[in-house]
């Protein structure tokens, strides 16, 4: 089969850089899908009455978000509960009052702040490092610092450590720099938005102008996406110095005048060198190898009733030495991956909980029953005075053992620093000797700000979907 552009994965980058050529009058492309299902790092799965999401959950931020541009003004979003009534709780059973969990998450939130970190380290520092000298001197200069135990601002540290594990999908705060805080742009406005129980995939509607919600004329990819088609090599055709021949594991074979890569990090790190043929440029190599792709897992417990909702809604899980002590040499010792428990937005009756860092890969090795019964151990002991039922449901994700993914999204590493690399070197194409872009890289890896989100996924997309529209226009 011959085409002129041919699009390897339907995830939010290659759904969006499909969406832009066809309304650009490019509509002789294919999506090769190496899944049954469009998406990708996007998975809205059933579970009991409602849905969950696996994957992407939250609309981060308003302002000069793509997604948000696109959903917010169809009423489709809303501030999340997960915003709102966070606490700490503790392996003893204790909890801190609510205004000591507000300012101490406050103070650690300020000191994460681009803006501060840029005024308080002239340099590239080790980000756990920078982290504790100043929540340390900033808590410390606070009203109620001296009514404190010391103890807590040492184990807030810790769950603190164990949050940004999750949240940056890295394995310690002292494998990267504050360089990856300092380059993030986050977007203004509600950090954490819901889907009003539909689930992500909402949005997948919104890129192709298929949502009921939306009056206009609907994209059509359906015949454009073909499932099962993992890509295993592309090869740059000798006779025409500029054609692509793209094999499948399904032995089927396609040729593209160009194409767009939208894989995850992960799948580009393990494949690179046996996918592109010829190798590709050194800048992207050097890029692929640089950059850190992590794995966040989740997962869901529906119970018959909701025993949390006088407490709270979020509940960071804060260890005491001794008891992390003995977690560590028990059978429950992955566990220290789970930071966070959190209600789910429209969907009362389900606690959802990260898996972080290597435990949360270790996880990936166990069986459904072992870890639903590390996690009913967790809310029975920081629980402690509420009657924690056996669930009625339970799902989890494996993103980093499943060979599609690899992990979950990308961030910034001391490997990353030291190649002096980053999204721009990754996404920059590989052009023929007209200068013609033959393979092209997209995806939240390759964005230079929004890195690790769906916007910044979907704005890659149309990045090198406008690449192409430009070279054909010219």
């Amino acid at each position: 089969m011959s085409v002129k552009i041919v699009i390897v994965g339907a995830g939010a980058a290659g759904l969006a850089a499909a969406t832009k050529l066809f309304e650009n009058g490019l509509t002789d492309f294919v999506i090769l899908e190496a899944t049954d299902r469009i998406g990708g790092r996007i998975w809205t799965v059933p579970f009991g009455s409602n849905t969950v999401d696996l994957g992407a959950q939250f609309c981060h931020g308003q302002k000069n978000n793509v997604v948000f541009e696109m959903a917010g003004p169809l009423d489709l979003l809303e501030e999340s509960l997960f915003s709102r009534r966070n606490v700490l709780v503790f392996s003893d059973g204790s909890q801190a009052p609510t205004d000591v969990t507000d300012r101490m998450m406050q103070v650690a939130n300020h000191v994460m702040d681009e803006d501060y970190i840029r005024s308080a380290s002239s340099e590239k520092e080790i980000l756990g490092e920078y982290f504790e000298k100043n929540f340390r001197q900033i808590l410390s200069h606070t009203d109620d610092f001296q009514t404190m135990e010391t103890s807590l601002v040492d184990d807030f540290i810790i769950f603190y450590h164990n949050y940004l594990k999750g949240y940056l999908a890295v394995d310690s705060w002292n494998s990267l720099t504050t360089a990856e805080v300092q380059d993030y742009k986050e977007c203004e406005g509600f950090v954490r938005q819901s889907w009003k129980g539909k689930g992500f995939n909402s949005f997948l509607q919104l890129l192709m102008k298929q949502h009921p919600s939306q009056n206009c004329s609907a994209i059509p990819l359906e015949d454009k996406i073909l499932f099962t088609k993992r890509v295993t090599k592309i090869s740059r055709d000798s006779s025409s110095n500029s054609n692509l021949i793209i094999k499948c594991e399904d032995n089927s074979e396609y040729s593209a005048e160009s194409a767009i890569i939208t894989v995850s990090l992960g799948v580009l790190k393990q494949t690179h060198s046996t996918l592109f043929s010829p190798p590709l440029p050194n800048l992207n190599v050097s890029a692929i190898e640089g950059l850190h792709f992590g794995t966040v897992n989740k997962a869901f417990l529906e119970f018959p009733q909701a025993f949390w909702t006088e407490r709270g809604n979020v509940f960071r899980l804060v260890w005491r030495k001794s008891d992390l002590k003995d977690l560590r040499s028990s059978n429950f010792s992955w566990t220290e991956g789970v930071s966070t428990f959190f209600a789910i937005d429209d969907y009362p009756n389900v606690l959802a909980t990260w898996l972080v860092g290597p435990e949360g890969r270790q996880s990936e090795n166990l069986t459904d029953d072992d870890i639903r019964e590390g996690l009913l151990m967790l809310l029975r002991k920081f629980f402690i005075g509420c009657h924690i039922p056996e669930p009625l449901r339970f799902m989890r994700s494996r993103w980093n053992s499943d060979p599609n993914f690899l992990g979950s999204y990308s961030s910034r590493s001391l490997e990353t620093e030291k190649r002096k690399t980053g999204a721009k070197d990754l996404s920059t194409p590989v052009s023929d000797a007209h200068g013609k872009p033959v393979i092209l890289f997209a995806g939240e890896a390759t964005s230079p700000t929004h890195w690790s989100t769906v916007h910044g996924a979907v704005e890659s997309g149309w990045r090198e979907a406008d690449r192409l529209i430009q070279w054909y226009k010219s």
